[in-house]
């Protein structure tokens, strides 16, 4: 599965990595490895970072599929990291289509930027650990 996603309870923060060629069934398989994890807290905010992506084999009608699940709840806030032109075009697309968020999500070029908008320290030693254990790391 090209995602992985890593809970940093002291930071109540979801951190999911997306890496080489990701499919719809992907967010699908990870959403629900997700939700079965104990230490998953729905109201925790979520980051979800597709600058380690080859390439995403979505449509439009994918995009729109994936606005009608829900793993968080209507209180976390949501960002997005899409550096490529695809991505932050598919991302912001699902941006404007998760009509009952209002200003909980935002897409991003940056990790930092994205981090920076969810209140999260960049430095902080939680952060650091989990993301040197991803696939691409920060």
């Amino acid at each position: 599965m090209p995602l992985r996603s890593v809970i940093i309870e002291e930071m109540r923060l979801v951190i999911t990595q997306a890496y080489g060629i990701l499919q719809p069934a992907d967010l699908a398989e990870n959403r629900a490895s997700l939700v079965a994890d104990p230490m998953f807290d729905p109201t925790y905010d979520h980051l979800f970072d597709l600058r380690p992506v080859e390439r995403l084999d979505f449509t439009a009608d994918d995009v729109e599929a994936a606005t009608l699940v829900r793993a968080f709840s209507a209180a976390s806030r949501r960002a997005i990291v899409a550096p490529r032109d695809l991505a932050f075009g598919l991302s912001r697309m699902y941006e404007s289509n998760r009509y009952d968020l209002d200003e909980g999500i935002a897409v991003y070029r940056t990790f930092d930027e994205a981090l920076a908008w969810l209140g999260r320290d960049s430095t902080h030693p939680a952060l650091k650990r989990a993301m040197e254990t991803t696939p691409q790391g920060v």
